[in-house]
């Protein structure tokens, strides 16, 4: 991306009309709202999605919102839709959002909703196997030394990384400056 900026690869933007622009950025904004509608739901099997073309459970993302529907949890859609209703109306307060960002008051307001439904000891308590867990050093013999992982440079210079980083820069580069 570098380079990319030496060269002036951003005269390239000019080619690019913006409906195009728009449409992209308007199918991006839509996967992302289906590929989040089952986690709203509360279904979290596949919880770092589908990362390839042919995913091993045979679900697409249409499919994987049907069951989504049939599996509903009623907690963490209240979770969901109480942080994002906070989202939406912190950002209209100039004086909130001034002093505390919108996602971080969302993520309070998700915190404190999820805590009083576990404390009350409601059915809608979103169940430990389905909250995100991290290991803590110390605890089941799990060392610092474990959690930290160097990067192996021994295919730095192959060429199928090359090429995969040279498409994922001209790619992040493009979607760069199509939102610009």
């Amino acid at each position: 991306q570098v380079v990319l900026g030496f060269v002036r690869g951003g005269a390239l933007a000019n080619f690019i009309p913006g409906n195009v622009t728009r449409g992209l950025l308007a199918s991006i904004g839509i996967v992302f709202v289906l590929k989040q509608l089952p986690h709203l739901l509360g279904v979290d099997t596949d919880y770092e999605g589908d990362l390839s073309f042919d995913p091993s459970d045979k679900q697409n993302t249409l499919s994987e919102l049907a069951y989504a529907v049939k599996a509903f949890l009623p907690g963490p859609t209240l979770v969901g839709l109480s942080g994002l209703a906070v989202m939406l109306l912190w950002s209209r307060s100039k004086s909130l959002s001034a002093r505390i960002p919108a996602p971080l008051a969302a993520l309070a307001t998700g915190l404190a909703v999820s805590e009083a439904l576990r404390a009350t000891g409601s059915t809608w308590a979103i169940q430990p196997e389905h909250l995100v867990g991290l290991p803590v050093v110390g605890e089941e013999g799990v060392r610092m030394r474990d959690l930290l992982h160097a990067p192996d440079f021994a295919k730095m210079f192959d060429a199928k990384v090359i090429q995969a980083g040279f498409t994922i820069a001209i790619f992040a580069s493009l979607e760069s400056l199509l939102n610009l």
